[in-house]
């Protein structure tokens, strides 16, 4: 069984290297994997906890059960209204479009926007998604691209039949026209350690990740995205994180339910006009 001070180490481990909050949900999740890590390589927990270290092949496998692969297609239809409005149709000559998804999961996000720009007519050449994940786990499923019906929970059917067909004696689904692997990059690795691209991408998918850091890292995790977006590109947070984006001053794109921001600064507000005071008889009356 685990210990209440194994729990609290890794906890700890965690906040300090990734800049998690360590609440309640974290250190329950930390003392499921421990137990499952135990029970998987069994060994007691004394003997385990050494090598729970980054850099070492355990804290992977660690990670990969911490790590809560909670995702479908076509999620947030928001965020993709307002990524299709803004790209539109692809400009001739084309250019490449790049996006950046971190993180993603089994990679449910990555491919519906892939999928949402093949439907607007652009081509796979035209388009460059990076998704990557703490998870090596996840990104090994991203990779498979099998998908069981709990990751198309509220599609269209028609839309899930248009892109993706039923795999002969699997109860999963996968893509009829597969992605070629430059129109999508899988990686596992930390979105903070990512270094920005020659070019930086036109919008950034960043969706759930803020709410579960600490104040600190929220902001040095703002700063990076921001860096790793081009100027006046687009950033997509998670509903609950839209005010961390308002506080910092970022531009909303409006529209509905989309929780999306333009990488640069609101103008200031202009000041309301002051209504001229009457005058009567060279003596100002106070407007009413």
């Amino acid at each position: 069984m685990h210990t209440p001070e194994a729990d609290v180490v890794m906890t700890e481990r965690l906040r300090q290297h990734l800049g998690l909050r360590a609440d309640g949900v974290l250190r329950q999740r930390v003392q499921q994997a421990l137990d499952a890590l135990r029970q998987s390589r069994d060994q007691p927990l004394e003997s385990l906890l050494p090598q729970l270290q980054p850099a070492q092949a355990a804290w992977q496998d660690f990670l990969d059960r911490v790590v809560v692969p909670e995702t479908w297609f076509r999620r947030d239809p928001g965020a993709l209204s307002a990524l299709a409005a803004a790209v539109g149709a692809p400009p001739t000559p084309p250019r490449r479009l790049s996006v950046l998804c971190a993180p993603c999961s089994t990679g449910e996000e990555p491919l519906s926007i892939a999928l949402m720009l093949r439907d607007l007519g652009w081509p796979d050449t035209a388009f460059e998604i990076q998704a990557v994940d703490l998870s090596q786990a996840s990104i090994d499923a991203a990779a498979r691209g099998l998908y069981r019906g709990h990751s198309f929970r509220g599609v269209e059917v028609d839309w899930r039949d248009r892109h993706f067909e039923s795999v002969a004696g699997d109860a999963r689904r996968r893509l009829r026209q597969p992605l070629p692997p430059a129109s999508l990059r899988l990686a596992c690795a930390d979105v903070f350690e990512l270094p920005p691209p020659a070019a930086r991408f036109d919008a950034v998918f960043c969706r759930n990740l803020l709410i579960d850091l600490e104040p600190e890292a929220r902001q040095r995790l703002l700063r990076q995205l921001r860096r790793l977006c081009r100027d006046d590109g687009l950033l997509f947070v998670g509903q609950a994180e839209a005010p961390l984006l308002h506080d910092a001053g970022l531009e909303p794109l409006g529209g509905r339910m989309n929780f999306g921001f333009r990488n640069r600064l609101q103008a200031p507000a202009a000041a309301a006009p002051v209504a001229p005071v009457p005058w009567r008889g060279g003596v100002a009356v106070a407007a009413l």
